[in-house]
């Protein structure tokens, strides 16, 4: 948006009506009929294994190098939202640590409640 001319800007949509149109048009990942995740999605692009844990009430994402960095990390910050899941899922929250002066998120969770029961793992 940095290089559109001023003039033109007044007639763009407001910023989270644009965020709105790019979710609606991105389809999100979905798993098979078995809750499980296609293979493709269970490995980085650098090659790790990318899933920590996976059952019929959660998935849990991460790799080796990022929990060698949360284990460095001093301050750990936990968020969840309900709005951006895959439609299988109730709730997608995620670990961040505070690594070289940044907050980078470090493990992410899929849940398909929020019951007590379904955050036992």
């Amino acid at each position: 948006m940095r290089s559109f001319p001023l003039y033109a800007a007044g007639q763009l949509p407001q910023g989270d009506t644009l965020l709105r149109t790019i979710r609606r048009q991105r389809p999100a990942p979905s798993t098979n009929n078995d809750n499980q995740l296609p293979d493709n999605l269970k490995q980085t692009d650098r090659g790790e294994n990318f899933v920590l844990h996976e059952d019929e009430k959660s998935i849990i994402f991460t790799t080796a190098t990022n929990l060698s960095v949360l284990k460095t990390c001093k301050h750990w910050f936990v968020d969840g939202t309900f709005k951006v899941c895959p439609e299988d899922f109730y709730q997608m929250f995620t670990l961040h640590g505070l690594y070289k002066s940044q907050v980078i998120p470090l493990v992410y969770g899929l849940l398909v409640g929020k019951k007590t029961t379904d955050y036992d793992h």
